[in-house]
């Protein structure tokens, strides 16, 4: 709820609290009956004026009634007339999205072509058509046609939600499971599309509020003795020239409640949006990360050994990529802090190739969007170091990163069916890359693209460009992948598990060419997997990690040949099961830890069959070992559980 403490928005709060008070309570807010006639007070001005009188704070109209009597009643009618019209529009809106965004057809047809006649036929015209001819001018009448000029807007904004909601995997599940039409519109996708649902209502609220008070403008307002702001408005319209303040403040009013709604508006858009809950929060741990980070050359706080190239010796070339002490977090709702990733360490030097392997949840894909600077709010980077060149990222602005993004650093995404735009042709894509970080014109930029399709092994790159992704392969929009990755010859590339979604025989191929283009071009690559047999093949130096910290690494013939840690074992031999060989051991047993239940100790220890109660109670240190392999075990490094023991007994 932080976000409605935001200065714009506790004042949008006050305003529609007064507002609501002065609807609930008129009776006894009001100083005066607001049809309350007496001839020899009309056109008193406001108090403070000259003769005004404080009875009458804000004066009388041409008839004597008291301004603020006829303000704080109005709200009451202005407010119930909008609010139930908002009801019904949302109502019929969102059942008619619903129906058009899932079923689609030529159920999609009809209620879409009904909106554009809706929205083709001017609310003033239909107003008239309604209100100009009835003998009364009723709240229910008003009410309806608001409610007609509004449901659209909801039936739209509706439907472009379940549009998108109803392709996702859940969905699919959900049907799976057997369940019915009416089920998954309900218990699935409703509760998805009613955050954004009820922000619109709260939008249209206002705007509602603003078109009853036109309506009264134009004489086609509740009939009276009932008081709207509109029918003050009105009446100032007809005296302005004599009494400006019937025309100000009843205008002043409506301006301050449609800007107080739309600013709660905001503000509930945001509590809504599990991605910006805390966002704010995390902006300022950042501020707080970046005094904290130590200067150039110091080595992060925190940070554990970095063995197998993690740190340069002070006489040798800075590498391409260091990262230092990494630790990224995310933020539950009920105040916790979440560690994706806690306390990681690696380097890469120039057309070096590093694994990062792990199960699901291990934080390899969170460590890579850091690097990026890709993470999605409300995630953020809270201590560590990644440079690039020596070049510090996460003090770089995303203007900055921009920049650093596809000419010095590009990364290649899991699934190339959802990273390509559906909409547009594969040869713009790529050579939007070129244009956005290499001086060139179209036509140049389009060549180079051709000439990038064409080293990834694309055949007939010319005919690909002017193909949509939708139209290629999964293989080829791979190679679509790399080639955009590649187009501006990166120093480095991250592969974030770029052949899980491919068949077997194309996953080799892929990787292949991959290999071939990265040794061509001289581009550092960081692959990530969980698959042991590919990082064997791809890469030099492997880092194991499990529940986002590094237990094992080192080069990878060694680690894939003689593995130190239980879990790079168990990894190894779930493989070889995988392949028809016979596990050396049980694979790995039980579940991945749950990253918001991280235990004191060792976090593979609940499923590790070396584990002793030192290994539940203490994190164990990455050990290096000889330069260039580093274990995190007390069962392979005795000496640190003996030295853990001897500290604890000092203390």
């Amino acid at each position: 709820m932080r976000r409605l403490r935001r200065p714009s928005v506790a004042i949008g709060l006050a305003i529609v609290a007064l507002l609501l008070a002065c609807a609930l309570f008129a009776g006894l807010l009001a100083p005066h009956d607001p049809n309350a006639i007496d001839p020899k007070q009309k056109f008193l001005p406001p108090a403070w004026g000259a003769g005004g009188e404080w009875s009458h704070v804000l004066g009388t109209d041409q008839l004597g009634r008291d301004v603020l009597s006829r303000l704080i009643h109005g709200a009451r009618t202005s407010l119930m007339i909008a609010g139930a019209a908002v009801v019904i529009a949302a109502a019929v809106g969102i059942a008619l999205g619903m129906l058009s965004g899932f079923y689609r057809g030529w159920v999609d047809t009809v209620i879409m072509r009904l909106a554009d006649v809706q929205l083709a036929f001017p609310f003033i015209l239909l107003a008239l058509a309604i209100l100009a001819v009835s003998d009364t001018k009723s709240a229910l009448r008003i009410i309806f046609v608001l409610a007609i000029a509004d449901w659209v807007i909801h039936a739209r904004v509706v439907r472009s939600r379940v549009l998108v909601e109803r392709e996702k995997e859940y969905v699919r599940g959900a049907r799976a499971l057997g369940a019915s039409d009416r089920r998954i519109m309900l218990r699935y996708i409703l509760p998805s599309v009613l955050p954004t649902a009820l922000v619109i209502a709260l939008i249209e609220l206002a705007v509602l509020m603003l078109l009853e008070s036109i309506l009264a403008f134009l004489g086609l307002g509740i009939d009276p003795p009932a008081v709207s702001w509109g029918t003050v408005l009105a009446d100032g319209r007809e005296n302005v020239a004599i009494a400006w303040w019937m025309l100000v403040f009843p205008g002043m009013a409506i301006f301050l409640a449609v800007l107080a709604i739309n600013l709660v508006a905001d503000g509930l858009a945001d509590v809504l949006d599990p991605r910006l809950k805390l966002t704010g929060r995390f902006a300022r741990g950042a501020a707080r990360l970046r005094e904290r980070r130590p200067a150039d050359g110091a080595p992060a706080a925190g940070g554990a050994p970095a063995p197998a190239g993690a740190a340069a010796a002070p006489d040798a070339d800075p590498p391409l990529l260091a990262v230092e002490g990494l630790r990224v977090e995310f933020p539950l709702e009920d105040g916790p802090v979440v560690r994706a990733v806690e306390d990681v360490s690696f380097s890469l030097r120039a057309g070096e190739r590093l694994g990062i392997v792990g199960e699901s949840g291990s934080g390899k894909s969170v460590s890579a969007l850091a690097v990026m600077g890709l993470l999605d709010a409300p995630g953020r980077v809270a201590a560590g170091s990644v440079r690039l060149r020596g070049r510090e990222l996460l003090d770089c602005s995303e203007r900055q990163l921009n920049k650093v993004r596809g000419r010095e650093l590009a990364m290649i995404f899991q699934d190339p069916g959802s990273s390509l735009n559906p909409v547009f042709k594969i040869g713009w894509q790529v050579a939007e890359a070129i244009e956005l970080h290499q001086e060139c014109e179209r036509r140049e930029a389009r060549r180079r693209a051709i000439e990038a399709l064409r080293l990834v092994n694309i055949r007939d790159p010319e005919r690909v460009a002017d193909c949509y992704p939708f139209e290629v392969s999964g293989g080829m929009q791979q190679r679509v992948m790399i080639a955009m990755a590649l187009s501006c010859r990166p120093g480095l590339l991250i592969a974030d598990e770029p052949t899980t979604a491919l068949d077997v025989t194309t996953q080799a191929q892929i990787l292949r060419e991959l290999d071939a283009l990265v040794e061509r071009l001289g581009t550092g690559v960081v692959l990530i997997t969980h698959d042991l047999g590919v990082v064997a093949e791809f890469t030099d130096r492997t880092i194991v990690m499990y529940a986002g910290t590094v237990c094992e690494s080192g080069p990878t013939e060694r680690v894939v040949n003689d593995p130190r840690h239980p879990y790079t074992r168990a990894l190894l031999e779930a493989v070889g099961e995988l392949e028809g060989e016979e596990p050396v051991a049980a694979p790995v047993r039980g579940e991945p830890l749950d990253p918001r239940e991280r235990p004191p100790g060792c976090p593979f220890a609940p499923r590790c069959p070396l584990a002793t109660d030192l290994c539940r109670e203490r994190m164990p240190r990455l050990v290096d070992e000889d330069g260039e392999r580093a274990v995190a075990c007390f069962a392979v490094h005795p000496e640190e559980e003996v030295s853990v023991r001897e500290h604890a007994a000092r203390r």
